[in-house]
């Protein structure tokens, strides 16, 4: 049942009246579990506050704990990731463990946590359930309003610690008006028509379940790194239709598509790169000829409604692609300018005359030309209310039989300004793309990112023939040969080769040059092979996927070469093959705590029988945060971190790196 603002503001206000007064903990824990049932509608509410000494949750109803050195569950994904989340089919989600996350057994319907966070430090975890009895799942506008209570919990958290925090009126102003902006984007169900359209909308999340689960078996499966990269991209495209069929859902029972924002920290050439290479495979089908420029000034990490942003570009590029003939070209520009985020789509298709402009941005209306094409007339329409609510406008040029163009600029605000790319250094370089085609759209483009990362223009050549001076080489596909090869090898020269047909170039271990796919996204390597700086070598050891994906997505917005392993063994082989290519790792993180193999005595395997091999030691760092490690184990370490470790954990270790 829906309860309005100053009714839930009243929950507020009384159950902070009664902390004051209560000095038993027990009691002041009850007081904040019955505000959070009542507060949220639900059955069930836990609070968990986090013990730093003992790595562990505490929970002082029943005055038991949940250890965080191996963390698991939902619980325990909540833990590491620090974010909130709902789960609706919770004991068939593949984290679910019943010992953590409903030890009572009890019939639950939906879960929710959501981590109490003062200071970017974790305070504790909050975990709200419904049972079967209550009709209604969780959705985002149920963490949207719980959200408002942090200040509330961080004082209960610090009261209950004796480390009291004392709610203002200012706070107390600031909850009520969360509050009452919450419960004003909530509307009750609609009617049947919505209902039909929410069960069909439910039904696609089971093919995408299963897509993603095959796609993670293949992931788990695959050494190349270049199949791999589609690969997740794949999988991160089945995420996106459950997410997109989450919103649906939520709209659809709003009765309106909603408005309510959902913003996110997000890595920009991650993000920009998965989507635009999403198209990649369909992109050739077509021969179009597709070039995708992320501007390597583009900040390391942007705060943005991600959801929104996806949609508008999968919107924008999709429809680029269905009004594109063959062998024609499609131009995705992502650009940073003025601390706004400037994105183009142009296309040289079959454009709109001047008197259908009007009808494109009307829903399920398109111009006659286009109307055998496929769709429904929504794309555009939804695209330009998100750039809109994103502080922006959708603008667009067209011309019959040359193709169109959408843009829009929107302000960002930035979570790490640092550029994505650092410029070049060393300019004394000779650099060679390699091509027949010396107008070609794709050699142009690597031209664009060399100069923007501060190679001066007269020291790239666009030539069909290899110049003796050359030191670094952009070969296309069409120009590689036996002669090629040889002169790279035998002169040692950093040499990326163009792929113009996906998948069509084999490479061993001895192949002197890195493989890079027209049609997608290419900054990276063209960056990296001009770039003077080696690449700091980091090796990831845990059996928990949660804590690899988490270190894997910090390290993502660093220059270093990640490679990871799920157990002791595979470890094992990674360290012996780096060392007989004389490209041993500068930094392990490792946990203890692993079947097989386990941490420590991958150490001692590894210092006993492979380092002696070389002259290099790397930084062993671990990640188990074990209380209980010891003096003998923590002699193997040179540092460690705990969990929830931070972006500014793992960069500390990085930089205590020089090469």
């Amino acid at each position: 049942m829906i309860k309005k603002a100053p009714e839930l503001m009243k929950l507020v206000t009384n159950a902070m009246d009664s902390i004051q007064k209560e000095s038993d903990p027990k009691k002041i824990n009850q007081i904040a579990l019955d505000l959070l049932k009542k507060f949220s509608d639900s059955d069930y509410a836990k609070l968990y506050i986090y013990n730093h000494d003992k790595q562990a949750l505490i929970d002082y109803s029943n005055d038991s704990k949940v250890s965080m050195i191996e963390p698991s569950g939902l619980l325990g994904e909540a833990f590491l990731k620090k974010e909130s989340a709902y789960y609706n089919h919770v004991a068939s989600e593949k984290k679910y463990n019943k010992n953590v996350d409903n030890p009572d057994g009890i019939k639950l319907r939906s879960q929710l946590f959501m981590p109490i966070i003062d200071n970017s430090e974790l305070m504790g975890i909050i975990k709200i359930c419904r049972s079967i009895k209550i009709r209604s799942p969780y959705n985002r506008n149920d963490i949207k309003l719980i959200s408002h209570l942090n200040d509330f919990l961080i004082n209960t958290i610090k009261t209950l610690s004796n480390d009291k925090k004392t709610i203002t009126t200012t706070d107390i102003k600031t909850i009520d008006k969360n509050i009452t902006k919450s419960t004003m984007d909530t509307k009750e169900d609609t009617n049947s028509l919505l209902l039909n359209i929410s069960n069909t909308v439910h039904d696609i999340r089971t093919p995408a379940n299963a897509l993603r689960g095959f796609l993670e078996l293949i992931e788990e499966k695959i050494d190349d790194e270049q199949i791999k990269g589609f690969v997740i991209n794949a999988k991160e495209s089945a995420t996106l239709i459950n997410q997109l069929t989450d919103a649906i859902l939520e709209e659809s029972k709003n009765g309106f598509i909603a408005s309510s924002e959902s913003f996110q920290n997000i890595h920009t050439v991650k993000f920009f790169s998965q989507i635009t290479n999403s198209f990649t495979a369909v992109m050739q089908d077509k021969n179009i000829e597709y070039i995708i420029y992320i501007d390597p000034a583009l900040p390391k990490e942007i705060i943005v409604d991600d959801l929104k942003l996806r949609r508008v570009l999968l919107n924008l590029i999709g429809n680029a692609y269905k009004f594109t003939p063959i062998n024609k070209r499609i131009d995705v520009i992502i650009e940073y300018i003025d601390n706004n985020l400037k994105t183009t789509v142009a296309d040289t298709g079959i454009g709109i005359d001047d008197d259908d402009k009007e009808k494109i941005f009307k829903e399920f209306r398109q111009v006659e030309d286009n109307a055998n094409s496929g769709g429904t007339g929504l794309g555009l329409p939804i695209s330009a209310k998100f750039v809109k609510e994103l502080g922006g406008k959708l603008m667009f040029e067209s011309k019959i039989d040359e193709g169109s163009k959408f843009s829009f600029k929107i302000p960002i605000k930035t979570e790490n300004p640092e550029p994505s790319y650092d410029k070049f250094q060393n300019l004394n370089k000779h650099i060679t793309i390699l091509t027949n085609n010396k107008k070609s759209a794709d050699a142009l483009n690597i031209k664009r990112y060399l100069e923007k990362l501060g190679m001066p223009s007269d020291k790239i050549n666009i030539s069909n023939v290899l110049s003796p001076e050359t030191t670094h080489l952009f070969c296309f596909q069409h120009k590689l040969s036996s002669e090629i090869l040889s002169f790279i090898k035998d002169n040692k020269i950093e040499t990326v080769v163009m792929e113009e047909s996906l998948f069509s170039i084999e490479k061993d271990e001895n192949s002197a040059f890195i493989i890079a796919p027209i049609r997608s996204y290419y900054g990276n390597y063209v960056h990296d092979a001009v770039y003077s700086k080696r690449k700091k070598r980091i090796l990831i050891v845990d059996d928990n996927k949660v804590n690899l994906s988490l270190l894997d997505s910090i390290l993502e917005t660093e220059y270093v070469d990640v490679k990871s392993a799920e157990s002791g063994e595979k470890a094992l082989r990674i360290l012996k093959k780096a060392h007989k290519k004389d490209r041993p790792f500068d930094i392990m993180f490792i946990d203890k705590h692993m079947d097989g193999i386990s941490g420590s005595d991958l150490i001692k395997e590894y210092k006993e029988n492979i380092e002696p091999k070389g002259n290099f030691h790397p930084l062993v760092v671990s990640i188990t945060g074990d209380p209980e490690l010891t003096d003998e184990e923590k002699k193997l370490y040179d540092a460690f971190i705990t969990k929830p470790f931070t972006t500014q954990d793992v960069r500390n270790i990085i930089d205590k790196i020089s090469i």
